[in-house]
């Protein structure tokens, strides 16, 4: 990503409105990117909510990831391992 985000309006995401906040649908790298490059603003639209959502965004709290200023920045291949790992058991917890 670092190859074609130079800009803050490189940066574009989908947002949903979550308890009188907005929070990331998708798009956490291109977050924790962008907090790294400096960035203060990105670009972002809304969208629908959905029970996934909310339930990563509340997993997130209870692990104190609050804002892409709480994301680690990993490798490419630790990403792999660490967020699809955590991705399939959470989705098999959750359904």
């Amino acid at each position: 990503m670092s190859s074609f985000i130079e800009k803050p309006e490189d940066v574009f995401i989908p947002l949903v409105e979550y308890n009188n906040r907005y929070i990331s649908a998708d798009g956490h790298t291109r977050l924790a990117l962008a907090v790294s490059l400096g960035f203060d603003e990105i670009m972002g639209f809304t969208t629908e909510s959905n029970d996934i959502i909310v339930a990563f965004a509340e997993e997130a709290k209870k692990r104190n990831i609050l804002s892409p200023y709480d994301l680690k920045i990993v490798s490419h291949s630790e990403y792999e391992v660490v967020w699809n790992k955590f991705c399939d058991e959470f989705l098999e917890e959750y359904q």
